[in-house]
């Protein structure tokens, strides 16, 4: 069974040759990998303003290996990440204006 909603992108190969492909807009997540965004968020991510809702603005400051689970955690979460910032001793600052700015 297909998923009903696609989209078109473009991915380029290591050699360079771009490749047009459809892809699923939502594709399901695993239990276990639900419990990990969830554990990366309660860990990690920051409101901007102290006391304030986790649907506000919020950051979280990450190793660079662990860039990719936590965007897809706060994207996960509804803190789409808005921006990506290397800061010191390799690390990298997400932000993201929050659940509510994305329209949830």
């Amino acid at each position: 069974m297909g998923y009903p909603d696609t989209q078109q992108v473009q991915a380029t190969a290591t050699d360079g040759t771009v490749v047009n492909l459809t892809v699923p807009k939502y594709v399901p997540v695993s239990d276990e990998r639900v419990e990990l965004f969830r554990e990366l968020y309660r860990k990690h991510v920051k409101t901007v303003k102290p006391d304030e809702s986790w649907k506000g603005a919020c950051y979280a400051i990450v190793p660079a290996a662990l860039v990719a689970d936590m965007t897809a955690s706060m994207d996960f979460m509804g803190s789409i990440v808005d921006e990506e910032e290397p800061v010191e001793g390799g690390m990298v600052r997400l932000e993201s204006d929050g659940y509510w700015a994305h329209g949830f």
